[in-house]
């Protein structure tokens, strides 16, 4: 048996109850809860599932503000009233900076102001493709519908990037090892053989003086490479989204052999998804662009959207400005020609999104199993080459000592 903790809403009294079971899964915990009469919220492993806790991080992560989402849209859809919910969520909440951001919002609200307008305010914790759709909703009449359809594209985006960083933990951990292996060689190790080699006299290898050479340098930029290094992450991370670091960033990281075209079809799927989720929620095409086209999180994409943005705004078809396949994938062009033809442009970018999800899956998949040998072949190389360069001159001792 396995301990859960479970929140559920009770439509009853419209009240969040939290509370910890014993159960053979999830399933079975999801089944006692409908039993009860109670909608369930979230069912997590006890010890494993996400914690808002106080005193966390202040920057609210895309994961916290996924699981925030699909409550807040369980919580609305189950016919509770937006103030009463937003005050629910308030109280549950105990990320500080999300839970600020909400007790603002709920003041807004029952001032009178819409929640789109309300969660504007706050762009750093509230996404973009959130208060789009929470705009649309409103607009629409259809608020309960925006808020799923913006949970549902959140968890797959918070997915996706689960599925990436998974890929590439392996092969950063073995790259990260080997090369402390060698610095620590090179600084430590060496440097021991150096004197024995200086002892005994004569001409030495050239890998062996190559090394000695390294290992002199390394001992003298070690600390300025350590400082430029905490330096640059201080400044990379107040500048890493500037407009002039992206505009030279993102072209090349496109350019980049293998991972640019696995680049490009994440920026793609992004933007694509919630552009179809904000034309099948009512938001016009130009404004569904604007909103959607950050979300590629890659300038290069993303100016390219706006330019399309700019033809729709002159009467042009969408898929004439991407037809040209030089920033957007030709299939997209296709398939927006497609949309556009039948009136279903949402369809389309949905299956244009799946697509690439398939195939940013399979290709990380791949590049996984390909980066793991060369990543240990390349270090196996790197700490061999140096052990080498050490050990060559004791073939040659006796001839030294004679």
């Amino acid at each position: 048996m396995a301990r859960f903790e479970v929140r559920a809403l009770d439509p009853k009294d419209q009240r969040i109850i939290t509370e910890r079971t014993q159960a053979s899964d999830e399933d079975e915990v999801r089944a006692s809860l409908q039993l009860r009469g109670l909608t369930v919220l979230r069912i997590s492993p006890v010890g494993t599932g996400l914690q808002m806790q106080i005193g966390g991080p202040k920057r609210v992560k895309h994961g916290d503000m996924s699981v925030f989402v699909r409550m807040f849209a369980t919580i609305v859809s189950a016919g509770v009233p937006i103030m009463r919910a937003l005050e629910m969520m308030t109280a549950e909440t105990t990320h500080p900076t999300l839970r600020e951001a909400l007790e603002d919002v709920c003041g807004k609200v029952e001032a009178g102001q819409s929640l789109s307008a309300a969660m504007t305010d706050h762009p750093k914790v509230f996404p973009p493709l959130l208060v789009s759709q929470v705009s649309s909703g409103e607009a629409g009449g259809f608020l309960e519908q925006a808020l799923l359809s913006a949970a549902d594209t959140m968890e797959k985006q918070v997915k996706l990037a689960s599925d990436i960083k998974s890929a590439a933990t392996y092969p950063v951990v073995v790259l990260c090892v080997g090369v402390a292996a060698a610095i620590g060689m090179l600084l430590f190790v060496l440097p021991i053989f150096t004197t024995m080699f200086a002892d005994l006299g004569g001409e030495l290898p050239l890998p062996t003086r190559v090394a000695i050479a390294l290992s002199d340098v390394l001992k003298v930029a070690i600390a300025p490479l350590v400082v430029a290094g905490v330096a640059f992450g201080f400044w990379w991370r107040s500048h890493k989204n500037d407009d002039a670091v992206r505009a030279k960033l993102d072209p090349a990281l496109l350019r980049l052999p293998i991972f640019g075209s696995l680049i490009r079809r994440i920026a793609v799927a992004r933007a694509t998804r919630v552009l179809a989720v904000m034309l099948s929620s009512g938001v016009p095409l130009v404004t569904a662009i604007e909103k959607s086209a950050p979300t590629a999180n890659n300038k290069v994409i993303a100016d390219a959207l706006m330019a399309a943005r700019e033809h729709v705004e002159l009467g042009r078809p969408m898929s004439d400005h991407l037809s040209d396949g030089n920033h957007i994938p030709t299939l997209v062009s296709q398939m927006v020609r497609a949309g556009e033809e039948s009136g279903a442009i949402d369809d389309m970018l949905v299956k244009v999104s799946d697509f690439y999800d398939q195939q940013i899956e399979s290709t990380t998949k791949q590049l996984s199993s390909i980066l793991e040998p060369i990543l240990i072949v390349v270090v196996g190389a790197l700490i061999g080459g140096l052990i080498v360069a050490m050990y060559m001159p004791m073939f040659a001792v006796f001839d030294l000592i004679q």
